[in-house]
């Protein structure tokens, strides 16, 4: 606001000197304004804080603007460190000023400056910044084996800050890109198994301000080959065997039982009396101490088991008895019927020409061999009778007969000491190919036109004598 006054002054007109030598001004007056101005304020700036090292705090305003005097104001800010000695800050000239990053507490004022009067100072602002926070350092590079757990990872003390703390583990695979690690808060670290080379910082936040440490590196070995061994799938019942490792490469092997317990030592283990199924592991280890991830090595018994069923007990003297092969896991097959052959077919039907002794019975053997070379046997005791019902057979006289070749690929002879009456040729099914009439001891059957199979050939003799042989036809 302005005040105005008014002031009387002489106007003088006669000048007159007295004994003293003292002016005496007589005359009329006259008036002029003299003009008084408000009293001028800085107005009020705010606000003190406490901010985070190094870190900016929030705009300064003013809470009161300036007045009095004459405007314009001009402004310039100041500051110090000590809230004693104060310097201008370059280019901070407006009504408002906003602080960059402060490290250490410092202190604000404005200085506002009029054409007609004086400068005038504001209050002072304080920026308290709280002390840096120091994140720690975090210990130690490591070295592992592959898919192993490293040691704990510990970090010392942080300091600064507000003086509590929070952490945040973090992890990266190239030391540039970092993940939080959930739930890993703690101001230490016990990584999993690692696969792969990985580091490991720690994150502190104390209020509005955090900070990282250093990171540390887990190197990780390269995993070793899985041991490769000379086990099969199947062995046979009873038997001993050695399982050895293949093409040995590291400085020892360990092996286990089914349960992973520890065995032995050594790249060879010894298997005896194999009766049922096994199951080991095998691990490689290396000169660092490093394991291979285990192989398992499953072994079965081989289970081939010989088994048949005849359709009959009783058959007549050159007649024949169908065999049903029941094995399990079999692939090749031994029959004896005891009358001289070993027969080879999977179910093979059997022609009875001799009555045999010990009572007219006959036993009957099968020999069984699985894929895998494995054998099994079943024996079955005087399971066929062969009994003879044919009249006028000379129980005192003896036909005898032979033939050959056999196998055949054109003319098969036969020969007998009586002369042969008929042949007849029957496929492997029982079914009849063809009946030929003789009247000769020695004849001759032509196979030429027969595909190639096994054929039985019944002989009927003069005297009613008969008999049934097997040919395999080329």
């Amino acid at each position: 606001m302005l005040r105005r006054e008014v002031v009387n002054l002489v106007r003088p007109e006669v000048v007159n000197l007295n004994r003293r030598g003292v002016v005496n001004l007589s005359g009329v007056s006259n008036q002029i304004a003299k003009t008084v101005l408000q009293q001028f304020s800085s107005g009020i700036i705010g606000s003190s804080q406490t901010i985070s090292y190094n870190t900016a705090p929030i705009l300064l305003t003013s809470l009161q603007s300036p007045s009095g005097a004459t405007l314009p104001y001009t402004f310039q800010w100041m500051k110090s460190e000590d809230n004693s000695y104060f310097v201008n800050v370059n280019g901070a000239t407006s009504e408002v000023y906003q602080p960059g990053n402060l490290a250490l507490n410092t202190y604000f004022k404005r200085v506002t400056s009029s054409s007609t009067c004086e400068s005038v100072e504001t209050n002072t602002v304080t920026i308290t910044v709280t002390n840096q926070l120091l994140p720690g350092i975090v210990t130690a590079d490591q070295t592992i084996c592959f898919k192993t757990a490293p040691n704990l990872i510990t970090g010392s003390t942080p300091s600064g800050g507000t003086g509590l703390f929070s952490f945040q583990w973090m992890k990266s695979f190239n030391n540039t890109d970092w993940f939080n690690i959930e739930g890993e808060v703690g101001s230490s670290i016990q990584p999993g198994i690692l696969t792969e080379n990985t580091y490991f910082r720690r994150g502190v936040t104390s209020g509005a301000n955090s900070s990282f440490s250093n990171s540390v590196k887990v190197t990780v070995y390269q995993p070793l080959n899985i041991p490769i061994t000379d086990a099969k799938s199947f062995y046979c019942k009873g038997t001993s065997f050695q399982l050895s490792v293949l093409n040995p490469v590291y400085v020892s092997y360990k092996w286990y039982d089914s349960s992973q317990n520890y065995l032995q030592d050594g790249t060879k283990i010894n298997v005896t009396n194999f009766s049922s199924d096994k199951k080991y592991y095998l691990k490689a280890v290396n000169s660092l101490g490093c394991f291979s991830d285990p192989v398992e090595i499953s072994l079965f018994v081989d289970n081939v088991h010989a088994g048949f069923t005849n359709d009959i007990t009783t058959v007549t003297l050159g007649s024949a008895v169908k065999f049903t092969n029941t094995s399990v896991n079999a692939s090749s097959y031994a029959w004896n019927f005891f009358e001289g052959d070993i027969i080879n077919e999977t179910n093979p039907v059997h022609y009875y020409n001799t009555l045999g002794v010990n009572s007219k019975k006959f036993s009957v053997k099968l020999i069984v061999t699985s894929p895998g070379g494995c054998l099994d046997s079943l024996l079955l005791d005087g399971i066929i009778t062969v009994v003879n019902i044919v009249n006028g057979i000379e129980s005192n006289k003896a036909v005898t007969f032979s033939y050959y070749p056999n196998p055949v690929t054109e003319k098969l002879s036969l020969s007998s000491n009586e002369n042969i009456k008929t042949v007849k040729i029957f496929n492997i099914s029982g079914k009849m190919i063809e009946s030929l009439n003789f009247d000769n001891e020695s004849v001759y059957i032509d196979f030429s036109s027969l595909k190639s199979d096994i054929y039985i050939l019944e002989i009927n003799g003069l005297q009613d004598s008969k008999k049934n042989i097997k040919i395999i036809k080329k």
